[in-house]
């Protein structure tokens, strides 16, 4: 049972053959993280800024402390010297100028008495005088 198909009367076009190119795609990119050196979110990402910061703040907190501490070893100086001077003992100086005068209280022992000093807290002002309390008293 096979059946055959009549022919068609129609007549079939043949189209010819053209070469189609393809689409031109760019190659693809390495896989790399985003690149975040634009504004300012990609500034403060960098390691160049954190390392920055940090020394920063260990610059700051060295010159803060150098601040704190040097009209102490400026008053420390001026006693040892008063000390050495005077036959005394030195005993210690405060950490800051109270007062706000120029001038450290500090303490020196002679002869089983303690004296108070004031020393200079600058070193253009080096060295100690008897505290004008103790000047009074007298």
């Amino acid at each position: 049972m096979s059946e055959v198909q009549p022919e068609s009367t129609k007549k079939i076009e043949t189209v010819a053959e053209t070469k189609t190119t393809a689409p031109v795609v760019p190659p693809p990119r390495p896989s790399t993280p985003p690149d975040n050196t634009g504004g300012v979110g990609g500034f403060l990402n960098s390691w160049k800024f954190k390392l920055g910061l940090v020394l920063a703040g260990i610059i700051a907190v060295g010159v803060g402390l150098f601040i704190f501490y040097y009209p102490h070893k400026v008053a420390m100086m001026g006693l040892r010297t008063w000390s050495s001077e005077s036959g005394a003992e030195a005993i210690d100086c405060m950490m800051r100028d109270t007062d706000d005068n120029g001038y450290i209280s500090c303490s020196a022992k002679m002869e089983q008495k303690v004296f108070p000093l004031e020393c200079g807290a600058s070193i253009f002002n080096t060295g100690c005088r008897v505290s004008r309390e103790e000047m009074v008293r007298q």
